[in-house]
């Protein structure tokens, strides 16, 4: 059973649905860069059909032209900004991608509504059923569910879940810091992506089959040890001071704000200082 307040339960809530679904949206918006670049290209068409054959073609080319126009800048910002973003870049296998489906559906059934009241489970309820074949069974069909919970199982993904958050934070914290962290974060993201996807993958194994997971439970422990010293040394360099290289490559508006105010400030303090000197020799 997951636990609310554990790191599993974290990692499905912000990072779950876009692990499912990273890919299929960058090709989303692929696809809709191309329908925007054929609209381009008819209404670069018409407008040319239109001036040289004198068919009042051109009128009609403004409609496809914006059309293009706008379906190609949109996907390719998008586009841009989840290819940027390694989240559900890594490759899920069609265990792992069905364990996490499951996974996400057992964390919101446990969910409490706004008012108080738990999921229904009365009568009429119906449990889905584990079919055949999402492992290409032949002579069966439908989508196989993973059988039942392996507490060892959820337990191991949670310590994988942990790790994940921390390179998660990180790299959100440290995304516009002038340290090396910064440069560094993407690959971070793709890593604990990794991680995570052959975990979930070696997880499915233990739900699916227990018998043999000796060699399943191995290799999430050392992905886990391996997400472990990857967010150890991450943290530890977070916190050193930024070097000097560091802080020439970029100045924030913080930065340049306090510059200034500590070089008006010296300046005050040299005039006052002035002030008082010439003070003292009207005095003597």
């Amino acid at each position: 059973m997951i636990q609310l307040d554990s790191s599993l339960a974290r990692f499905l809530d912000t990072h779950g649905s876009l692990m499912l679904g990273g890919g299929s949206q960058r090709n989303g918006f692929m696809i809709q860069m191309a329908i925007g670049g054929a609209l381009i290209v008819i209404g670069v068409g018409l407008a040319i059909a239109g001036t040289v054959f004198h068919n009042g073609a051109q009128y009609g080319a403004a409609g496809p032209l914006i059309a293009g126009l706008v379906n190609f800048g949109i996907g390719q910002h998008y586009y841009r900004r989840f290819k940027a973003a390694p989240i559900g870049s890594a490759h899920l296998t069609d265990q792992g991608r069905q364990l996490l489906r499951q996974l996400i559906t057992m964390l919101q059934s446990r969910r409490v509504n706004p008012w108080g009241w738990q999921q229904y489970t009365g009568p009429g309820y119906q449990v889905p059923q584990p079919t055949r074949n999402q492992w290409g069974v032949p002579g069966m069909t439908g989508s196989r569910q993973i059988p039942n919970v392996n507490p060892e199982a959820i337990a191991l993904l949670d310590e994988t879940a942990r790790h994940y958050n921390r390179l998660a934070s990180l790299g959100e914290a440290h995304r516009n810091s002038p340290s090396e962290l910064a440069k560094m974060a993407p690959r971070l993201m793709m890593a604990a992506e990794e991680g995570m996807a052959e975990a979930l993958h070696h997880a499915a194994m233990l739900f699916l089959f227990p018998e043999g997971g000796v060699a399943s439970k191995q290799r999430i422990k050392t992905i886990n040890r391996m997400l472990a010293e990857t967010a150890d040394r991450a943290e530890a360099m977070s916190v050193r001071e930024p070097t000097i290289s560091e802080r020439l490559g970029y100045r924030s508006a913080m930065d340049d704000v306090l510059e200034d105010l500590r070089l008006t400030q010296s300046a005050h303090d040299e005039l006052q200082m002035e002030r008082e000197k010439s003070q003292e020799e009207l005095n003597s």
